[in-house]
């Protein structure tokens, strides 16, 4: 019994015995680390089931297919500009002017306008107000929309003959309520106003939305284009 007690008392093997205990304690005691996840999906958008992105804008509606972005992740430079949508089979048929969200697969197809894949449509309000946009978008949009839109120089003959934009009609301000229903009998056509500075073009804005044209466009004052004008 004493050769026993001699040799566990010996230094290098209560030096073992020290280590063993240690590492078991240790080994006890530790706790797994939590495991963490870290997105690279962009803010402002969602995964669906299949792994495809999407996101979520909204726009009015101008054609048939044709939205006018108003609200968009900034990441993606979608606002204040055209996007063509395809709807899904079954989906509601909305009236151009109507405010609409929709949940698009973020996979944007490059193209003028950009093409997008809706997933879902929501109504938000089926008359839109005026819409505010450069006067520098208004030929790509009467380009884009050819007879469904129509460009409008609301200032006087005079100022017309001076210089306006290419294709546009001259329907003064003070005869715009007078004559605007012969002129363009159809109120789902897109109304492009333009003037000198922007502040007779946004009076007859408010005037043709009082009279229920469903799209109208503000592109402010010819001052601002910074394309060639016509004679």
């Amino acid at each position: 019994m004493l050769k026993k007690i001699n040799r566990l008392s010996h230094p290098a093997v209560r030096f073992l015995s020290i280590l063993l205990l240690t590492s078991f304690g240790l080994t006890a005691c530790a706790q797994p680390t939590p495991s963490t996840t870290v997105s690279s999906q962009p803010a402002g958008t969602t995964a669906p089931a299949g792994g495809q992105n999407t996101i979520t804008i909204q726009g009015v509606i101008l054609t048939n297919g044709t939205v006018f972005v108003t609200e968009a992740p900034a990441l993606y430079r979608l606002t204040n500009d055209m996007l063509s949508i395809q709807l899904p089979a079954g989906s509601p048929s909305y009236k151009p002017g109507a405010l609409v969200e929709f949940t698009i697969q973020d996979a944007i197809r490059e193209s003028y306008p950009p093409q997008a894949t809706a997933i879902s449509s929501r109504l938000i309000k089926e008359n839109s107000s005026t819409i505010i946009a450069p006067i520098n978008l208004g030929p790509n949009l009467q380009m884009h929309l050819g007879d469904a839109a129509v460009l409008i120089d609301v200032r006087t003959p005079q100022e017309f003959a001076e210089g306006h934009l290419a294709g546009a009609l001259n329907i003064p301000l003070n005869d715009i309520q007078k004559v605007i229903a012969s002129q363009v009998p159809d109120k789902n056509k897109t109304i492009l106003l333009y003037c000198r500075s922007g502040n007779r073009s946004a009076t007859a804005a408010k005037q043709l939305k009082k009279l229920q044209y469903a799209v109208v466009f503000d592109l402010g004052g010819v001052n601002s284009f910074t394309g060639d004008l016509v004679k």
